[in-house]
């Protein structure tokens, strides 16, 4: 061909096209680069396509399909953040099943394992009252099981708040019942947070557990989820035992899984220092990953990229 890029000019359907070269050295379906050549540039490379985005090709464990490790300091989904929190992690002594949208350090997790194991407990604690438990959002479960608790008693043996807020898991004392729409996302992710879970010591969930809102008029009842067929439904408080799964809410002072702050208050893409903490210390830090060598903070002219001219332009005709 005229520009020299054919592959093989005996072939038709040979062309330069065919010599795609994607560079994944450690062999994790992710590739950090493409050259395209007739023939292999060596080791690392296969014409076999695959998403590009890898971070670091020398460790096949770190990709853009990995999974974040809560508070290993590294970024192992690619993402450009390290320690955030995504669906199925192991965080905070449970597993993660809701992330904020707002911020992605903080959330709910559940337990990883019933807190009544192989023995079913009643809502109730002994009798039907109106708790003013009724609230369903994402969020509102903590007030649920403060409602409860206040209308019912302290009994941590005998029905479901009590027990979610008797278990200790990880050393947290701020356990709480979901409310049903949080419940209602653990049986959405119910496949990786049983994979998790199992795989830190605990179990799968049960058929029928507990969420802490009661109906809103008939107070004789309160909606369980059905974790085999995934489905709400209202059982009676007082004559229908169920499981409970206790949730908490995590932020990124849990498991010390702090953030990493670059100062760089001339916005010019090159920070002074960093600091690590859960929260912005302030104006003029980003959670970009930076490079650390900004010798003037104060103007976005002055950084590692500025052209400096040997000589003087005293007449500033810019020679």
């Amino acid at each position: 061909t005229q520009d020299n890029t054919d592959c093989d000019d005996t072939d038709s359907s040979a062309n330069d096209t065919d010599g795609v070269w994607y560079l994944d050295f450690d062999n994790d379906g992710y590739a950090t680069s493409t050259v395209t050549l007739c023939n292999s540039p060596g080791t690392g490379y296969t014409n076999t396509a695959m998403p590009l985005g890898d971070c670091n090709d020398a460790d096949n464990t770190i990709n853009p399909g990995a999974l974040e490790i809560s508070g290993d300091g590294i970024d192992n989904n690619c993402d450009a953040q390290i320690d955030e929190a995504q669906i199925g992690q192991f965080r905070g002594a449970g597993v993660v099943f809701w992330v904020d949208p707002a911020d992605n350090y903080k959330g709910l997790v559940c337990a990883i394992e019933d807190q009544n194991s192989g023995s079913k407990i009643r809502w109730s604690n002994g009798s039907t009252i109106n708790t003013g438990a009724t609230e369903t959002a994402i969020g509102s479960g903590l007030a649920n099981t403060d409602a409860i608790i206040l209308a019912q008693g302290a009994t941590e043996t005998s029905y479901a708040a009590g027990i979610a807020r008797a278990y200790t898991g990880g050393g947290f004392n701020d356990w709480f019942l979901p409310s049903k729409d949080e419940l209602n996302q653990m049986v959405v992710h119910r496949a990786i947070i049983n994979s998790t879970a199992n795989s830190n010591g605990g179990a799968n969930f049960s058929k029928d557990v507990w969420s802490s809102t009661q109906h809103h008029y008939s107070y004789g009842y309160a909606w369980i989820m059905d974790f085999i067929g995934g489905y709400q439904n209202l059982k009676n408080i007082e004559s229908s035992p169920n499981f409970v799964r206790a949730v908490r809410v995590f932020d990124c002072n849990d498991n010390d899984t702090h953030r990493i702050w670059y100062l760089d208050a001339d916005g010019d893409n090159y920070a002074v220092s960093t600091t690590t903490q859960c929260d912005s210390p302030g104006v003029g830090y980003t959670q970009t990953a930076l490079s650390l060598d900004d010798c003037n903070d104060n103007d976005a002219t002055i950084n590692p990229n500025t052209v400096w001219y040997i000589g003087v332009d005293a007449d500033n005709d810019t020679y």
